[in-house]
């Protein structure tokens, strides 16, 4: 069964204080919880909600490196 590795999104925003602030430049960094969710789950769970659920597409991988630009940018890390 498919699973995504997941972060709380407060948890990822302390990282990302913390990593502008006092990392390393070229520090690399792991920001997912310790268990992954099943992807059934998920889906399960956003059925509930009773709200229309557009079905998620694959970026384009030259699109999600211009937008990972600013971390590399600001936090000194290596390519997306």
């Amino acid at each position: 069964m498919p699973t995504w590795a997941t972060v709380h999104v407060d948890d990822l925003a302390d990282l990302f204080v913390l990593a502008i602030e006092k990392a390393e430049p070229g520090s690399i960094f792991n920001a997912v919880a310790e268990e992954s969710v099943n992807v059934a789950d998920v889906a399960a769970a956003a059925g509930r909600t009773g709200k229309a659920v557009r079905r998620a597409r694959r970026p384009r991988t030259d699109r999600a490196r211009a937008r990972c630009r600013w971390i590399r940018l600001t936090c000194g890390v290596g390519s997306c």
